[in-house]
Order: C-alpha cells, then structure tokens, then sequence
C-alpha cells in the first residue's frame, strides 16, 4: 500500500487538480454516463453521474447529476441513444453531429466507454449550432437566389421570395411594402399570408402603427419587436392596429433607393416570439437579394423595352439605319436597308455593305470611314447606295460613336437618307434660279433703256426750260421717274434683300423735312380712306447720315402699316424727336393692335397679323421686315409695342444722330469745254431715242457729240471722228458691247480713246466683265446727269490722249 503522502499520491493528486481546472473552464461540453436497466422493449437510458459547467451552457440543462436523460430530455432522439448503447457494449469510440430538437441544439459529439461494468460513457460535444443555422441560412439563400434568378417579373420575385421567407421563419405573413413619398402612406403590398389575406390595405398609413414602427432608413437598420402588445412605445390605438392585421411580434428592414425610403420587408407571427439576431439578418439578406432581382428585373424590362423601341423607331424610319462594330463591321441594319440593297444578311454582314457603294464614291468615302473609327470623330457625307435594280442613288448619311465608360469606341449607330429626289430638285431649282436671274438681268435691261431715253429727256427739259409751272412739272415727273428707278433697282436685288445685301446711298439728310415729304404724300391717301393722320414734328432740323429713299421707304412703310390695320375712324400719330444723340421716330395708331407673341415676329419676313379671309389691305407681310433691316443696316433699331389685341400699336425707330455741323466745301469750278478744241463724245446703242436724248444733253452740256445704233456702224464713226469718249451700249443685236470694244481695243487708231460702258447690266458679274473687255468706266441706265459729268471729268482729266 502506497503511504498517502508518498510522491506517488502527491503527483496524483496534482494532476486531479490541474484536470479539474480543466475540466471547470474548457468550452466543450461533457457528461459521464452510466446505463441503467430498462424493462424489455423499453427506450435505452443513461444517468448523468457529472457535467461541467460548459454543459449546463450549453444545453441548458442544470441540476442534472442523478437524474437519467429521458427525465431530463423526454423527447431524446433515439439514434443518439443507440449510439451510446453500441460505445457502452463495444468500448468502440463514436464521432458524429445530431440535433437535439426539444433543446434547438446542433452537437457535434465523441463519445468513449469508460468501463464495461458497470457500463459507463464519456460525451465530449461541441455547440455547432450557430454553424449549423449559418449554413441552412445560406442553403436558403442560394436556394432563394437560383429561384429568383430566372423571374422577370417584380411582383413574382416579391411573391416568390416572401413565400420562402414565410416557410423558413414559419411567420404568419411576409409582405413588401411599397410606400409613397410622404414615407408613410401605403401605395402597393406583395406578399404572402399563412391564413385569410392581411387587413393592410393600400392607402393605409403606416404611422397608425406607430412612428417608432419605421426603421431608422437613413442608417439602413432593421426593427424587430417580438411583442408588439408589451411594446412600450406603442400607444393603445397602435396596438389595436397590429392586433387589427394578425401580429404580435415582427421584423420590418427598410429597402432605400438614392436616400429614399421605397419600401419595407416586414416579416411577422400572430403572437410573441424572442426573434434571434440569425433571423433578423436572414430578413435582411432576403430583403437586398430581393430588391436586387427587382432591380435587376426592371434594368432587363427597360432594357428590352428600349431593344423593342429602338427596332421599332428604325423599322418606321424613312432611312437605312445601322449599326456598326468599331472596326466598322455590319451587327444591325433595319428592314429598309435590305429591301432597298436586295442583299441579304449574309451579303452585308461584316464589311459586305460597302460593296453598296459607288466605285466612285467608296475610293473617297472608305478612307475617311477608316479615319473616323481611328479618331472617333462624327462620320457624315453624302454617297450613292446601289438599290436592288441596279440604280445608284444619293444619299447623306450621319454616324456617331457610343463610347464605354474608359471613352473607348464600342460601336457606330448611324443613318443614311435618299436626297436623289431632293437632289435632282435642288439641281432643277438652281437651274431656275439661273434663268431668274437671266429674265431679271434682261427684265433690267429692256427697263432700263426706256427709262434712259425718258430720264435724259428730262434732263434736256430741266436745262431749257424757264416757265415756273413747266420747272415744277418736270421736277415732279423727275422726281416720280427716280422712284421709278429705284424701284426697278429693287426688283432687280430681290435676292440681294433677302441676303441683306443692299447697298445704302447715304448722305447727310434732315429728317424732318423726310418725314414730313413722307406724310404729305399719303394724306390724300388717308382722307380717301376716311382716316386720321396726326403728325408732331420739331422746328429744328434733325440730321442723320442716311439714305433719303430706303428711309423715306421706312417711314411711308410705317404709316401705310398703320393705314392698313386701323378700321373705320382709325388714327395714325407720327412724332419726331432728338433725344441724346438719336433720333425717335414713332408710329402710333388705334388699330388691331398685337399680341405679346407678335411683338418680335411681326418684323419676320412673311408674317401678317390679320390671317382672316375678310382682310382686304393686309400686303405680302415684307413691309416690316424692310423697316426693321433698313433701319439696322442705318445702325439704328425698330422695336414694337401693344397693350394687347385689339388696344393699338406703336413702332418705335431710334437712328443715330449726326454732332457735328457740316462742313463748307468749296464746289469745284466746273470749267466748259474749251470752245477751240471741243470733246467729241460718240453715243453708241441701239435704242435709237435713248442715244438721241443722251447725245442732245451732252451738246447742252457743251460736249461735241455724235450718235449711232449698231456696233458696227459705230466703229466705223469712232475711226471717222476720232471721238475722245465713247459711251457704249451691252446689249445690242449683232455685235454687242463687249466685242465691239475688244475690236476697238485691237485698232491703233483707238488705243487712246476712253470708252464707257452705258448698260442695264449693274451686278457686280457686269462690271467685272467689261472691265476685262477693256471698258473704262461702267454706268448703269438711266444715267444720273452728275454721275455722268464726273466720270467724264476724272477721265478726261487723266490726259490719256490730245484733243482731236
């Protein structure tokens, strides 16, 4: 017999300590069993003779020494117990995992005979429970994911998901709520209930609940109450509510969309329940796979809708639409493309389209194409397609590159439009336009020759005639014949107006006197119409630097406005002032007035305010428009103002002032011809009475002057007289101008003389070409009797020859 206090026992008795700390404080559970007899067909059964204290954490379980498993455990699992029996009878060890299901606990367990009589066991266990429910969590939610996966329905994928969220947490009802953007009113619920459909309706306001009931969205946190009738929060109305849809205890998590609160998750049981943080992070996780299938739903429904959109907006369209790779290969063209080509999808696909293209077309077009897709930049031109029949036609296409989020090209979507059409229209209209500018050119010419006959005839009878009532007659015929010229002058530029290319003949004008000349001459016009006209002007002149006749054109242009547009008993004010440096001229009348939208589009070209069918004296809407361009190009401004329809009209015209007074030049001395070597002038055109008129006025202006009507026969006379001028027509029969000058020019004989172009033809072309056809100077028809006499002086004093 070992002594008790022999190093034997004292070593023993150390080591029982060190295993009782251990056996006190280490994580694992564990129990020492021992059978106990059974009556036949009987349940095994085992006493616990000791636990550690991880076991009573563990399981639960306390004051268990002495007592049997099926007294402690009554709904044991008997696989476990015939584990237990086979290790007792055995000594073979057992490793394995089970579930106590009246304990909710996962083991996993090794278990140890201990002695064989009496025979005992040692159960070491691990808690694997929260591994185990991890894991069936995430089974769940694959499991919820692959069904979701191919749902493209929203509201399936909200029904499915809360039917196996229903199932999983065994709730009462699982629902998604929808709210409006007040964050509280209900706007659509899906989801599903265990018994008769939930009393929670659109419409209803979630704050009956309580507004404690709505998850703190901002920081995306969930609520869970496991009594929502102890809840202290809660007011009695708030109860009643959840008592109102079957709940007494639930979990809610927000669903937030760009800081927004769209919707709830709401999990809950008809009666209390202790929710586990597990289960509270399961609704979580079903509450963001959920919305992320909705989200993804919706993304893959625009998407197709936009497909469906895009194929139907390029099917309707009246073009060859497609698209391209970024290496220029053919992935979509529309149904248009293939009737107007005849290829086929195979013909076109890949770089097949371009075999489309005109030879001629596709060595200039494909180069450019290659550059584009190099630098992205915007592909546009205008190219022939080959349709099915074998006919090229034109037209112009446009491509812009779709980019991917580094900026590098993906792909080309582009257009092309038939212009052949348009082509041939415009090619047909140029055509026109040439020929209208031919007719006006002749149109000019055969004006102006009567009106040069007419205009020198004037002239001769303002240097011969002396009666007073004869003077004011002529100066009334010259005066109406220069507005005469100047309207020819008009029709003749009417694509230089609409370009904005009229040329101002400005000098230095009283205003005053132009407004009143104006006014006068549209009384008489005013009292046939039974109408008023009331003009206010200054005692001081007001001086601008202008064109007397496009102003005066302005100012007749506004009154005649206000003629047209007041009715019976209508009153048309004119006032001038000087305010600062500018001169105010406005137009006031008591007529149809203007709507605010009119007030800037009555000066657009075309625009009429009286559209009715009854208007009688409504004109062709350009009047306006001259003003307001007229007064511009004079660097002023027109602007109009109305109360309203039906209240009036004023036009406000502001034209900058002149400052300074004019200065005194002294007019030179216009010296006559000397009467010992006289200048002979030749008149060369073949409107016989334009040539004798004009030949008549240079002989008053003391010129030596000679006449004929071809050109033939004029250089026969040239080479005769030896002329120191020739005045030359264009526009003759035979030999006209522009040769008879050049076989002038060919002559030695007439080298030296000067010769002037005297023609209806005034466009800059004109000018240009008798410049090059060796023509001096150029005057237009009717010849101003000034313009006249200062060409010849400047010319004459440039001693290109002697006197003859």
């Amino acid at each position: 017999m070992t002594p008790s206090n022999s190093p034997q026992n004292a070593s023993l008795a150390a080591f029982t300590s060190v295993y009782a700390i251990a056996f006190a404080n280490m994580d694992q559970g564990f129990c020492l069993l021992e059978k106990v007899d059974t009556p036949p067909h009987h349940p095994s059964d085992f006493r616990y003779l000791t636990v550690n204290p991880a076991f009573e954490k563990h399981t639960g379980l306390d004051n268990v020494t002495g007592k049997t498993i099926l007294e402690v455990v009554p709904q044991a699992e008997q696989d476990t117990m015939d584990i237990y029996d086979q290790v007792a009878f055995t000594g073979q060890y057992a490793h394995f995992q089970t579930y106590v299901t009246q304990l909710d606990l996962w083991m996993e367990a090794t278990v140890y005979q201990i002695s064989q009589q009496p025979p005992q066991i040692a159960v070491l266990f691990t808690n694997i429970t929260e591994w185990k429910k991890n894991e069936r969590q995430q089974s769940f939610l694959l499991a919820l994911s692959d069904s979701l996966r191919p749902l493209s329905n929203p509201v399936t994928i909200q029904t499915t998901a809360a039917q196996q969220l229903l199932a999983e947490l065994q709730a009462g009802w699982v629902y998604f709520v929808s709210l409006a953007i007040d964050n509280d009113t209900i706007s659509t619920l899906e989801g599903v209930s265990k018994e008769e459909p939930l009393a929670l309706l659109p419409n209803t306001k979630m704050s009956r609940f309580g507004m404690s009931f709505l998850p703190d969205y901002a920081n995306n946190q969930a609520l869970h109450y496991g009594d929502t009738q102890a809840e202290p929060s809660f007011t009695e109305q708030n109860r009643q509510a959840f008592r109102t849809i079957r709940t007494g205890a639930l979990i809610a998590v927000p669903l937030v969309k760009e800081d927004r609160l769209m919707a709830l998750l709401i999990a809950a049981v008809p009666t209390s329940r202790v929710w586990t943080q597990q289960e509270v992070d399961l609704v979580k996780q079903v509450a963001e796979r959920t919305w992320i299938a909705v989200e993804r739903a919706k993304a893959e429904e625009a998407l197709r809708k936009r497909e469906a959109e895009f194929r139907i907006m390029t099917q309707a369209a009246p073009a060859l639409v497609w698209v391209c790779s970024a290496l220029g290969e053919n992935i979509y063209f529309n149904q248009r493309w293939y009737d107007y080509t005849g290829q086929t999808d195979e013909q076109a696909s890949g770089h097949g389209w371009t075999m489309t293209m005109h030879p001629a077309d596709a060595a200039r077009i494909l180069p450019y194409w290659k550059r584009c897709q190099l630098t992205g930049e915007s592909y546009e031109g205008e190219v022939r397609y080959q349709r099915h029949d074998g006919v090229y036609r034109w037209h112009i296409f446009r491509a812009l590159p779709r980019r991917n989020s580094a900026g590098q090209i993906e792909a080309w979507y582009g257009l092309s439009i038939d212009t052949d059409d348009a082509k041939q229209a415009q090619e047909g209209l140029r055509k026109a336009v040439r020929h209208k500018d031919e007719f006006l050119a002749m149109l000019a010419h055969e004006l102006r020759n009567p009106m040069a006959a007419i205009h020198s005839g004037l002239a001769i009878l303002n240097l011969t005639t002396t009666d007073e009532l004869h003077r004011s007659t002529v100066d009334m015929i010259s005066r109406q014949t220069e507005y005469l010229v100047r309207m020819v002058d008009d029709l003749l530029d009417v694509n230089r107006i609409s370009q904005g290319k009229i040329a101002l003949k400005t000098e230095r004008i009283n205003l005053v006197d132009l407004v009143r000349q104006a006014q006068q001459s549209l009384e008489a016009l005013f009292e046939q119409q039974g109408k008023v006209l009331r003009v206010s002007l200054p005692t001081d002149p007001i001086e601008i630097d202008g064109d007397a006749t496009r102003l005066t054109q302005v100012v007749i242009n506004l009154l005649t406005n206000g003629l047209r547009y007041t009715g019976e008993r209508g009153q048309v004010s004119v006032s001038l002032v000087h305010e600062g440096n500018e001169a105010v001229l406005q137009v006031r009348d008591n007529g149809i007035g203007l709507a605010e939208d009119q007030l800037e589009a009555i000066f657009e070209l075309f625009v009429q305010v009286d559209n009715s069918l009854a208007r009688s004296k409504g004109g062709l809407g350009l009047g306006l428009t001259l003003v307001k361009r007229l007064v511009e190009m004079h660097g002023g401004r027109a602007e109009a103002q109305s109360e309203g329809v039906g209240r009036g009209s004023t036009f406000t015209v502001r034209l900058p002032t002149l400052v300074a007074a004019p200065q005194s030049l002294a007019k030179p001395v216009q010296q006559a011809p000397n009467s010992w070597t006289p200048r002979r002038i030749l008149v060369i055109d073949d409107n016989a009475d334009a040539a004798m008129t004009l030949g008549m006025l240079l002989k008053l202006k003391g010129y030596e002057s000679h006449t004929r009507t071809s050109g033939r026969s004029g250089i026969e006379a040239a080479e005769a007289l030896q002329p120191t001028v020739i005045l030359l027509d264009i526009g003759m029969p035979g030999l006209d101008g522009y040769a008879t000058c050049r076989l002038l020019r060919e002559q030695v004989w007439s080298r030296a003389m000067i010769v002037i172009a005297l023609t209806g033809y005034g466009q800059d072309e004109d000018r240009q070409r008798t410049r090059e056809a060796g023509f001096d100077g150029h005057l237009v028809k009717p010849v101003d009797l000034s313009e006249l006499t200062k060409m010849l002086t400047d010319l004459l004093d440039k001693d290109r020859t002697t006197l003859g």
